[in-house]
């Protein structure tokens, strides 16, 4: 409710105009147990025929405002739905500027499924919550209005609101560790079959079905009696609200009537009396069935506003003028969290324009691991990094990264053509650009076969290329950024022979550009060619 509370105030505007619409929407509610009340006081004891159409028109004029408010309201509470339109941004943003979100953060299963998070936050923070909550201070107008037609039976009314309220907290109490349970298991379950989808040709081919029918029937084992222990509780929940309504009916019936008898309340009173208190506890009931589906929302709030803890890429910083593409290492040393020992300690180079460093080593031994520092996603435990003179963790993050030529060992690629996975927003690139980067990747003669060309659409993360066609669209993508730097992981890896022949051609040019080269590889027709 807290988040629901904190939003309303945020906009008082919205908030003045929701209490008001609300106020008239609780107040036209009375119309109907009026209306009950003065026909059987008046039209059936006096049996005046104007004095019903009267009633009958004053009610449905009543009726028909409610409507309209009611339909007022909501539109109103629609435009509160921009939070959650924030929400996404945020959540967009960091996904895209955090430098390790996926490494810190995605192997975590609840963060797998995000969009299912925010599809409940969505869901759970709407304009019907918003309404539950606005009806809830309201209940004091029936409560009132019960008072006034008489005091014991406003008495009963209240005694079984607190009762309703106590009993809500104590399911509450019951239940919200289940339900969150729940919600991270049913999680759990998106993710197994997410993976099962988008593997599909893995599993068949390695034979891992097993492997996979055996961690399902563990969540599910987890899950049933969780869902059962759940369905159970609200199961109670509900029909314990139910039995109270029948109880308030019992009683202020039970009751009424007595008064009745001794003359001291009307027929017609006593059933808007009890009218009145089914509305009373209708806002109730509604927000404790809507508190479970509150929790998890908030449940899935928190856990998206820990992306704010991960550390953010460098937006604001220096930028180097006149850069020359020197790159300093000095006593580097990094080692995971996870890590009890450094990958590697005390690495100290310099390589200048047209020099090429040559990283090589076994798997395992942190080549990768050494680029990513370069590229400043991550950043070492001890030592530096320079570029020239300047530490590159002083430097604007978009900017260092804009004078890198990087190919990641693993290439991957974003559903969309060729031409936007390969020079991105530069899609406006003249032609002989174009010819070029595919000339000098290797790529042109692969995408002139296409029958769309460069156009040609990529889906599922480029799976349907083979490995090397792979390699050749991330090397396209790694020469757009005509960048200074160049960091090449393991370039050569999954090429043919004519692949890599165009490979070492290619380190030949960049190296006669003057280019700073640095390459993670194994190749010893590589290793034979460094010269830092």
């Amino acid at each position: 409710m807290s988040e629901i509370v904190k939003r309303l105030l945020l906009n008082p505007f919205v908030f003045a105009q929701l209490l008001i619409v609300s106020f008239f929407v609780n107040i036209l509610a009375l119309a109907s147990p009026i209306f009950v009340m003065q026909v059987l006081q008046r039209y059936i004891a006096y049996g005046v025929s104007s004095t019903l159409i009267t009633l009958v028109t004053g009610v449905i004029i009543a009726i028909i405002f409610e409507f309209l408010f009611r339909n007022l309201r909501h539109r109103i509470a629609r435009g509160l739905d921009k939070e959650n339109h924030k929400i996404k941004q945020q959540v967009l943003h960091r996904l895209q500027s955090s430098k390790t979100i996926f490494g810190e953060l995605y192997k975590q299963a609840k963060y797998q499924s995000i969009d299912r998070m925010l599809q409940l936050i969505e869901n759970t923070f709407s304009a019907n919550a918003i309404i539950i909550i606005l009806d809830l201070p309201f209940i004091l107008i029936f409560l009132v209005t019960i008072f006034l037609i008489h005091s014991a039976l406003g008495a009963i009314t209240l005694f079984i609101i607190l009762c309703v309220m106590l009993i809500s907290l104590f399911m509450s109490m019951i239940t919200s560790r289940v339900t969150l349970q729940t919600a991270l298991e049913q999680n759990n379950e998106g993710n197994i079959i997410k993976n099962i989808i988008s593997q599909h040709s893995i599993i068949k081919l390695f034979n891992y079905e097993l492997i996979f029918e055996k961690i399902w029937n563990q969540i599910i084992s987890v899950l049933l009696p969780l869902k059962k222990k759940m369905q159970a509780r609200v199961h109670l929940s509900i029909s314990t609200m139910q039995t109270v309504v029948g109880l308030t009916t019992v009683a202020i019936i039970g009751v009424g009537a007595t008064l009745v008898v001794q003359g001291e309340l009307g027929v017609g009173g006593l059933i808007a009396a009890n009218i009145l208190a089914a509305r009373a506890l209708s806002p109730l009931i509604k927000y404790i069935a809507f508190k479970p589906n509150l929790q998890i929302g908030l449940q899935s709030l928190n856990e998206l506003k820990n992306l704010t803890n991960v550390a953010e890429d460098r937006i604001k910083g220096s930028v180097i003028e006149k850069f020359k593409g020197k790159v300093i290492l000095e006593k580097v040393e990094f080692k995971y969290p996870e890590q009890k020992i450094s990958l590697f300690k005390n690495i100290s180079v310099s390589i200048s324009p047209g020099q090429v460093l040559v990283i090589a080593g076994n798997n395992g031994t942190g080549k990768t691991t050494l680029a990513k520092l370069l590229l400043g996603i991550l950043e070492p435990n001890y030592g530096s990094i320079r570029a020239d003179e300047t530490l590159i963790n002083q430097l604007q993050g978009p900017w260092w990264r804009q004078n890198i030529m990087y190919l990641p060992q693993e290439a991957q690629f974003i559903n969309g053509s060729f031409k936007v996975n390969i020079f991105g927003q530069k899609i406006s690139t003249k032609p002989t650009e174009v010819t070029n980067v595919l000339t000098d990747s290797g790529l042109k003669e692969f995408i002139d076969d296409q029958q769309n060309g460069i156009d040609a659409l990529l889906s599922s993360g480029a799976a349907e290329l083979s490995p090397g066609v792979r390699k050749k669209v991330a090397l396209a993508r790694a020469l757009t950024s005509k960048g200074q730097i160049v960091i090449f992981d393991e370039p050569t890896e999954t090429l043919d022979q004519l692949g890599s022949a165009q490979v070492y051609q290619l380190i030949n040019k960049l190296r006669q550009e003057k280019k700073t080269i640095i390459i993670c590889s194994s190749d010893p027709y590589i290793i034979k060619g460094a010269t830092a």
